[in-house]
């Protein structure tokens, strides 16, 4: 049998991709956690603050680049999200229900 992902059937091949979509999220909430907390609420650094640069001293400056940050963030969540939803379609078990009551 052929190791090849190619050849494998649409579940397995989804299945392959939900890593990727944990490493993703898992990055992009990192980046959100950072971004957030770190940049906006607290204030103790910026994307940029160890640059020693006279453009990138303006606040103005730094704070675009944190902007710019979030929004490639948001970007890597959305891939993830992508992942996920693409990997739970062509799962076998799509569109079936679980039900409490025994079947007769």
């Amino acid at each position: 049998m052929s190791t090849d992902t190619t050849h494998l059937p649409s579940p397995a091949r989804a299945a392959t991709g939900l890593p990727w979509a944990g490493y993703l999220l898992g990055f992009a909430l990192g980046g959100f956690f950072d971004g957030i907390l770190l940049h906006q609420v607290l204030q103790w650094h910026h994307l940029l603050s160890a640059v020693e640069s006279s453009a990138v001293r303006d606040i103005r400056v730094q704070i675009l680049a944190d902007g710019l940050f979030h929004a490639a963030m948001y970007v890597v969540a959305a891939v993830g999200c992508g992942c996920c939803g693409g990997a739970g379609a062509a799962s076998p078990n799509r569109g079936r229900t679980v039900s409490s009551s025994p079947t007769r």
